[in-house]
């Protein structure tokens, strides 16, 4: 991995945050309040799920990656950073109890930010197919 795609990997986790931490204002100020927890929750994870697809197409056609490993291990370090940052800043910036931080991991409880997780661990490779089938 080069420097310039390791920084623009770094950039472009920096901007999913950056929209994670959109959607939930939009959720917390207006989605709720409008649609209800449950089809507020279902319309941001769908917006996260955009946002993450959109900046992982313009940060892989930007650095034309092709490497499946490559594009497999950005994936799993996304992962490995949501996880952490989630985890890290719930229990002990703002004193949430493990127990409860694993209740945001419950898809039959409706609970679908392990989602949101899977989008980012697949992203860069379907969009590297893509950005390939584009340039066909």
């Amino acid at each position: 991995m080069t420097v310039e795609v390791f920084l623009g990997a770094s950039a472009t986790w920096a901007s999913i945050v950056m929209a994670a931490v959109f959607v939930g204002l939009l959720g917390n100020s207006f989605l709720r309040d409008r649609f209800g927890g449950a089809a507020a929750h279902m319309l941001e994870v769908l917006m996260m799920i955009v946002m993450i697809y959109a900046l992982t197409f313009l940060f892989v056609s930007a650095h034309q990656i092709a490497s499946v490993r490559l594009l497999s291990g950005i994936g799993v370090a996304w992962v490995i950073l949501a996880l952490g940052l989630e985890l890290l800043i719930g229990h002990f910036a703002l004193g949430e109890p493990w127990a409860r931080l694993r209740r945001f991991f419950k898809i039959k409880a409706g609970q679908l930010y392990s989602i949101v997780l899977l989008v980012l661990l697949v992203s860069p490779y379907i969009a590297s197919l893509h950005v390939a089938a584009i340039q066909r």
